[in-house]
């Protein structure tokens, strides 16, 4: 059995979480905002995103088990990466399950630790659990080789690779993230459950292609480390820029929080800068990482290159 691509398993793996992304969005129900203390008793066991959840996380099991009936337990997936793919859906949970889901409803500085779950932790625990591997693998073989038939077509494969080009990526990131962040969005997206759910869904999905560059793209000819240093550092650059916007201007973005924040003693315009504090120090620390990890790589790639030209010399 041919493994496909990581970039067509990547298309699968983001054709299945639409699917799965449909049913939370079709079952949505208006949020609730709980109180003080209620908080801690307040679990969302909202049917759409468990079933979308569980439907994920059972394709991922059989595409293991599939994987590791052909090839032996811990080959093609390794049991680490299988502990990244857990992480993330626990991750998952805490999200779009626990407390955190009914408090990011009350508390802008809540709704922001919940951005920065979906975009910078959940993304790239899916993606080093090999996703794009054990996905695949759940279907039929017969079902495999046409989706690889398919997305070598001239229309798909251009397009998928259209869609997944570092520039577009950039765009895509940077633009996703500002638009629901702009004020009409962002509160219709509080008052209107299925609005609130695409909204995850994109980002989710933004962040999979980010990490997907970053991970699988950076260091290959056409887009060299010095290239993904920079698609990294613009990224941080980009989401400072509305952090800062945030964090000092004079205004409530977001009056549709007034009364909740006013419920938890806290005023509005702290609650505002305290969430883009949460996006600032987040969003910088991963992206400064980021930026290490791949200097890291970009050095080692040039002492392998010095040590083969000197062994063929």
């Amino acid at each position: 059995m041919r493994l496909l691509r990581p970039w067509q398993g990547f298309a699968l793996f983001g054709a299945v979480l639409l699917a799965g992304g449909a049913a939370p969005i079709a079952s949505a129900h208006e949020a609730v905002s709980p109180s003080a203390g209620a908080v801690a008793s307040s679990w969302s066991f909202d049917p759409g995103v468990l079933i979308a959840l569980i439907f994920v996380a059972w394709l991922y099991d059989l595409g293991l088990r599939n994987l590791w009936r052909r090839y032996g337990p811990g080959r093609v997936i390794s049991r680490m990466e299988v502990a990244a793919f857990i992480g993330a859906i626990t991750v998952l949970i805490v999200a779009l399950i626990s407390p955190l889901d009914g408090l990011a409803a009350t508390l802008f500085s809540a709704h922001m630790v919940q951005h920065m779950l979906l975009v910078l932790a959940v993304p790239p625990l899916l993606l080093l659990g090999r996703v794009d591997l054990a996905l695949p693998a759940a279907f039929p073989a017969h079902w495999q080789r046409r989706t690889r038939r398919l997305l070598h077509r001239k229309p798909a494969r251009g397009f998928v690779q259209a869609l997944l080009y570092p520039g577009t990526v950039w765009w895509l990131f940077a633009g996703i993230f500002w638009v629901w962040h702009a004020p009409y969005l962002y509160q219709a997206a509080l008052h209107h459950e299925t609005v609130h759910a695409a909204e995850h869904l994109s980002l989710l999905l933004a962040g999979l292609a980010f990490w997907h560059v970053v991970l699988h793209t950076a260091g290959q000819r056409h887009f060299g480390y010095q290239l993904a240093i920079l698609f990294v550092f613009t990224s941080m650059l980009q989401m400072s820029i509305l952090a800062a916007l945030l964090t000092f201007s004079g205004d409530a973005w977001y009056p549709a929080y007034g009364a909740a924040t006013a419920s938890w003693n806290i005023g509005l315009l702290t609650d505002q800068r305290t969430g883009a504090l949460v996006m600032w120090m987040t969003s910088n620390g991963v992206f400064l990482a980021l930026i290490a990890m791949l200097f890291v790589r970009w050095f080692a790639a040039e002492e392998r290159r010095a040590d083969h030209y000197a062994a063929t010399s």
